[in-house]
């Protein structure tokens, strides 16, 4: 396996792990998918730029598509909870009241 792909998956492990640790803020859980869904995106163009498949260079744009409207939800779910609780703490939101 060439260096660069183990760089990536230990890229997305580091973001996992760090999802996985670090869940009190909403903004560290932010940022840690962001880079879970850049490491895969930077995974699957490699993979079809060195293996040649012509069927699979629109995955990498549409990967892209959805990590930018999951990354536009995230933010405006952080700033209407910043907004309405003062803090974002995950911790601290009931789902029961909303």
């Amino acid at each position: 396996m060439p260096l660069m792909y183990i760089n990536v998956t230990l890229a997305y492990l580091m973001s996992l792990l760090g999802l996985s640790i670090y869940r009190s803020h909403l903004m560290s859980s932010l940022l840690c998918l962001e880079g879970m869904m850049l490491s895969l995106f930077i995974m699957t163009t490699l993979m079809t730029l060195n293996l040649h498949l012509v069927l699979m260079y629109m995955m990498p744009i549409t990967l892209l598509v959805f990590a930018a409207c999951e990354a536009a939800v995230g933010l405006a779910l952080l700033v209407l909870i910043s907004n309405l609780y003062g803090l974002d703490y995950v911790q601290n939101l009931n789902l029961l009241q909303c």
